[in-house]
């Protein structure tokens, strides 16, 4: 029997601070609102604090620091703790672009999607809701670029069900680009302009699809590699910021991190690696489907799964 991978969306409902060490670590359990496909909403992982035992990786521990203590003050809704870096935004007054917004009141679940800038306070792009002004750090913020050499079947991030969706391009006319993505177990199909859109080539830059290596400790001090998916924000003096795909911001040294390579369109036999809750799973394609929309995969296990085209990469290194 084959096994259809759905990912839930995840939105918060409680703040817990768990300190480890000198650095403060913050997780945000979770709760599930609806059954949207992974193409289009997030993608629930589990949080676990990182373990004070010394990981046997030949890299540091993962810490992940002050990532959910913003509280809003009246209307202007700033991140208090944010850890950095205080980048200036590349957009301007009056300008759209892509940015990562809160999902509710707090920075503890953020999304993705194309936003006007009402003003800029360096090293703030301000963007006016009703729920007031949101101050975004700059490193949270892309300008929209018009991708080259866009062509049908490409792996895009496109706005859509205000957010964003992991669609794949189906026809391309001179200033617009029709796509097809899944969303809430229906396949939608969109028109926009192509300056909205972000294309996947395996590389880190804003919005690529990616993963980060971690480790937890089970009851037993048995250590396990555990993979948090989400999309790539930016990099700077080491690090790198992760939204996961249930919408929790990670700071991470960016040795950590690695483009999930979903701009291939896998063929029948093709050696792949899935990601599922928090594994990366090897198998090999079976089959495509909904003209690449999601792949049926044999996994190294032996069972048959299938899963979204975002879930799917070629071999990470």
């Amino acid at each position: 029997m084959i096994q259809r991978s759905r990912p839930d969306v995840w939105f918060l409902v409680l703040a817990q601070v768990i300190g480890c060490g000198e650095d403060e670590v913050y997780t945000v359990p979770a709760a599930p609102e609806s059954s949207a496909e992974p193409s289009a909403v997030v993608n629930p992982v589990r949080s676990s604090a990182p373990s004070s035992q010394a990981s046997s990786s030949s890299e540091p521990p993962l810490v992940l620091t002050n990532l959910a203590s913003s509280v809003p003050v009246s209307t202007v809704r700033k991140w208090a703790d944010f850890s950095g870096p205080n980048t200036p935004s590349e957009l301007s007054a009056g300008s759209r672009g892509w940015l990562v917004v809160p999902m509710s009141s707090g920075w503890e679940t953020l999304k993705l999607s194309v936003e006007s800038v009402a003003r800029v306070e360096a090293p703030f792009a301000v963007v006016q809701s009703e729920r007031g002004d949101i101050f975004v750090p700059g490193a949270f913020t892309a300008p929209l670029r018009r991708p080259e050499g866009l062509l049908k079947g490409d792996a895009v991030v496109v706005p859509a069900m205000g957010s964003r969706a992991v669609a794949r391009v189906v026809s391309v006319a001179a200033d617009a680009v029709s796509v097809k993505f899944r969303y809430a177990g229906e396949l939608k199909e969109l028109s926009i302009p192509q300056t909205d859109v972000i294309k996947l080539d395996g590389t880190l830059k804003f919005g690529a699809v990616a993963v980060a290596r971690d480790s937890t400790h089970n009851s037993l001090g048995e250590e396990k590699v555990v993979w948090r998916g989400g999309q790539f924000v930016s990099t700077a003096e080491g690090k790198s910021w992760l939204i996961t795909w249930s919408g929790r911001p990670f700071r991470l040294p960016a040795s950590f991190i690695k483009p999930m390579a979903i701009h291939h369109t896998h063929k029948t036999g093709d050696k792949v690696m899935v990601l599922q809750g928090e594994e990366l799973t090897s198998g090999a394609v079976l089959k495509s489907e909904e003209d690449g929309l999601r792949y049926v995969v044999k996994l190294d296990s032996g069972t048959e799964s299938s899963v979204s085209f975002d879930m799917v990469t070629s071999p990470l290194p």
